[in-house]
């Protein structure tokens, strides 16, 4: 089914850039969100207790993020809802690579917690604007799901092998440089979301069902 769906996406233009997008943005957004913890603790020598604290702020602003960002699709579009969070990681990166107090562990933590809300929610709401008209909606959920699994293995690896090439360096600089490398991602996710921002429309075309149900 799932060989299915690979084949299908081919002829369904709008579908295929938006899962090219989600890929790489949601590799960065994954990894990041995993590697935090890690991050405070190598770069600034952070304790358990103080990771207590991280976990709490990037949870309850992944609240808000979720509403606003809600808010700023259902005015603007939901492209340009998964611009902005896109963004935001983007800046999390930058402000990453050059933080060397603890005080802007914090803030990075704020800003992750802020975008995951509403990046996650806003991935899947478009995924299913974008579907045809089809009975196969679970394979198609189930590709997705796939293709955000692979995402994570994928950007997990990357961050690791940029630490292994660069852990003869100063303390501290494998890892922002690991943090550089996804950062370069998130650009590249909002070069391909600008891309799918050009098509007039989100909604499946009566070609689209055609190809898929014809």
């Amino acid at each position: 089914e799932l060989k299915q769906v690979w084949y299908q996406l081919k002829q369904l233009p709008r579908l295929k850039r938006f899962l090219s997008a989600f890929f790489i943005i949601d590799l960065g957004v994954q990894t990041i969100v995993i590697i935090a913890p890690l991050f405070a603790i190598k770069v600034f020598s952070m304790e358990g207790s103080e990771l207590v604290p991280l976990v709490l702020i990037m949870q309850f602003l992944g609240i808000a993020g979720a509403f606003l960002f809600s808010k700023v699709s259902k005015k603007y579009g939901n492209v340009t809802g998964l611009i902005g969070p896109s963004i935001v990681y983007t800046l999390v990166c930058i402000i990453a690579c050059f933080a060397t107090q603890k005080w802007m562990v914090y803030l990075i933590a704020a800003m992750i917690g802020f975008a995951m809300g509403g990046i996650q929610s806003l991935f899947r709401s478009t995924y299913s604007k974008l579907l045809p008209v089809t009975k196969d909606h679970a394979s198609f959920f189930s590709f997705f799901d796939i293709t955000e699994k692979i995402a994570i293995v994928f950007g997990l690896f990357i961050y690791a092998g940029v630490e292994v090439i660069a852990s003869g360096m100063e303390d501290g600089f494998a890892e922002r440089l690991g943090v550089a490398t996804l950062g370069f991602f998130f650009v590249v996710g909002l070069l391909l979301l600008r891309r799918l921002s050009k098509f007039k429309s989100l909604e499946p075309t009566v070609e689209d069902t055609e190809l898929i149900d014809g």
